[in-house]
């Protein structure tokens, strides 16, 4: 009988509304300042449940002993979400060629666009799919080879690296030197919000979840509030200094 979990759907339901909320600003025009809380805390926690449940639901049957049957099951999920991709950037083709030609039309942007297809989204909020996409054969080659406690390892140094590329921005292009790496970082892969550096890290704490027993609703709270608490703190300190941007 195929188990149900009615919670992480409702969750699913109000994560995507979430999502929608991070760009389209519902509360800009009343507060500005609760606008800008409510979009870097709550509405930032909905692509990293994605992220996460996705991670659980493909490893809650992974199979030790049939590796075969594992890597059928990955291409197969590989599968679905580029069709779904690809369903995706063709509604959002004649936008994409708008973007790349109302301004003048270069060679370039050709390079600029294969780029993005594989790593950052043919179109900007498409992001998600080639992205989760990269994560799940990351984890998936990391845990295979190397167990979970590898993989939880390299995805969160992997995290790090990004966090630090991504929060620090202004910094890195200040600094002379490191300003000319970090433009040919910038130019080659964009941004650090993609399957390398991003969604690995969720995807092994979803694997994390598959693999191992619940936690008591009241640890699972705790842990929650606490992680919340200085999540909001971390906000708070990133837009007294100005540097609140594309946080990961």
């Amino acid at each position: 009988m195929k188990r149900q979990y009615a919670s992480i759907d409702i969750a699913r339901y109000v994560s995507a509304l979430l999502v929608v909320c991070i760009h389209t600003f519902p509360f800009l025009e009343i507060s500005e300042t609760f606008n800008t809380y409510f979009i870097h805390t709550v509405c930032r926690l909905a692509v990293p449940f994605f992220f996460t449940t996705s991670g659980f639901f493909f490893f809650r049957n992974y199979d030790s002993e049939n590796e075969d049957l594992n890597e059928t099951r990955l291409k197969k999920a590989l599968i679905r979400l580029f069709r779904i991709y690809l369903i995706w950037t063709i509604i959002y083709l004649p936008y994409t060629i708008f973007d790349y030609t109302h301004t003048g039309f270069h060679i370039k942007y050709l390079f600029t666009y294969v780029r993005d297809f594989f790593l950052n989204g043919s179109y900007y909020h498409l992001w998600f799919l080639p992205a989760l996409m990269l994560a799940d054969v990351i984890v998936y080659c990391l845990y295979k080879k190397k167990g979970l406690n590898f993989t939880l390892l390299i995805t969160l140094i992997l995290y790090f690296v990004g966090y630090l590329i991504n929060v620090y921005t202004p910094i890195w292009e200040s600094i002379p030197g490191v300003s000319f790496f970090f433009g040919f970082f910038t130019k080659t892969l964009s941004t650090a919000r993609n399957g390398i550096f991003f969604g690995p890290m969720f995807i092994a704490i979803g694997l994390l979840l598959s693999r191992t027993r619940r936690l008591p609703k009241k640890v699972s709270l705790i842990g929650f509030l606490i992680s919340f608490v200085l999540f909001f703190a971390e906000v708070s300190l990133y837009r007294h200094f100005g540097i609140l941007r594309d946080l990961t």
